[in-house]
């Protein structure tokens, strides 16, 4: 177990201890702490959201293989020249995709942020996912759509809204 969960853990105990949920008696009452999973956050964001889960779990398989923790770079090319004259093209990363919706920091860090979201946390990015998709359908995800689309019976990716 890591720090961060025992200190949860910790902080779970003491907070039903205050709230009466957990006994020190000899009726010793059982406390479940959940540990959050991907099916559960997007079955919770699906409900928050006004989100098609189904849907939603469609474009994880397809953007991130169900792995809630991926990141993946985006590549671009230029071209330098050296000292003698020649030319050399140079592969760079200009920026990455996180979380199992595979957000762009490019495009949606800065809002994320506003938003009081972490992109590289990857419940963050999920929910920021759900956010974008309330707000502007499936169009972000139109270049895996070849992969999700065929699994959603009459989906158009410009114009659906989950």
């Amino acid at each position: 177990m890591n720090i961060l969960k025992i200190c949860l853990l910790v902080i779970t105990l003491v907070l039903a201890l205050f709230l009466g949920i957990y006994s020190t008696s000899a009726s010793v009452k059982t406390v479940k702490i959940e540990e959050k999973t991907l099916e559960s956050e997007v079955n919770r964001l699906s409900v928050k959201y006004e989100v098609s889960s189904s849907t939603v779990k469609k474009i994880i398989g397809c953007e991130s293989k169900m792995y809630k923790e991926a990141v993946n770079n985006n590549y671009s090319y230029k071209t330098v020249t050296n000292k003698d004259g020649s030319t050399t093209t140079v592969k760079y990363v200009w920026s990455k995709d996180w979380g199992p919706l595979q957000i762009n920091d490019f495009w949606h860090e800065a809002v994320m942020k506003k938003m009081g979201l972490d992109i590289h946390d990857e419940w963050d990015s999920l929910e920021y996912g759900f956010y974008l998709i309330k707000k502007e359908g499936l169009k972000p995800w139109n270049a895996s759509a070849y992969c999700w689309k065929e699994k959603i019976p009459s989906v158009s990716t410009s114009t659906a809204h989950v």
